[in-house]
């Protein structure tokens, strides 16, 4: 069986997508895949993020342990979808993510 989590909207502005999961850390799981992503944007660049009624600029890292202490970040979920943390902390108490709210990143200018 095939799960279906909704399909993101790219365009040159960016790419619109939405909470797919808040996981017991607060992480915050979208629905953008490993592919979208790549295709963008590379590890260490800065990214602005609208989501929950907050527009953020964080940076794309590999592990949280690449961001400043309670530092926001934007990183791969073990599940390959773009995930919104907190280092020590968490993503979705901070920012009141839920599941379905919609999400849109695009590079920082």
């Amino acid at each position: 069986m095939k799960l279906d989590f909704g399909t993101p909207q790219v365009d040159d502005a960016g790419i619109r997508g939405e909470v797919l999961t808040v996981d017991r850390f607060g992480n915050i799981v979208t629905n953008i895949p490993r592919g979208i992503v790549s295709e963008r944007w590379r590890f260490n660049q800065d990214l602005e993020v609208s989501i929950g009624g907050y527009d953020i600029r964080l940076r794309l890292l590999r592990t949280y342990g690449e961001a400043g202490e309670d530092a926001l970040l934007a990183t791969m979920s073990s599940s390959n979808f773009l995930e919104v943390a907190k280092r020590n902390g968490s993503a979705a108490s901070l920012l009141n993510a839920k599941p379905r709210m919609p999400v849109t990143v695009r590079a920082a200018t």
